[in-house]
């Protein structure tokens, strides 16, 4: 019996293998006694580069009725109401309060694949 428990206990969690780390796992995963080290660690540095990735995808326009506009490339629609996600404050916006056809075209003219809901 004892050899089974040696077995899984060497296995460990690489019975999952490496897919199943993400980078924070990984990063902070120890080498086991006995694996060699490839003499890199992963620093804060290292991380803060692989975190800080800049979305340069083009900003969506949001057109108002009366006239003002908003760009936005962080935002999510959920039923009538627009997400604003690109502040430090999140904006709730009602569709009601957007020209649709203004701003769907303005999209448009862009190359901005924007999908609105019909009006209720």
């Amino acid at each position: 019996m004892r050899g089974a428990h040696d077995a899984l206990v060497q296995q460990g969690d690489d019975r999952y293998g490496e897919h199943y780390l993400d980078g924070r796992e990984k990063a902070q995963s120890k080498p086991q006694a006995g694996s060699k080290s490839s003499g890199k660690e992963n620093t804060a540095d290292d991380t803060a580069e692989t975190e800080n990735v800049v979305d340069d995808s083009p900003a969506a326009v949001f057109i108002f009725k009366d006239g003002h506009k908003i760009q936005t490339q962080n935002y999510a629609i959920q039923g009538q109401t627009l997400f604003d996600f690109s502040n430090h404050k999140l904006t709730k916006i009602q569709l009601g309060e957007l020209d649709l056809a203004a701003t769907k075209k303005a999209n448009d003219e862009l190359g901005i694949p924007l999908k609105l809901p019909s009006a209720p």
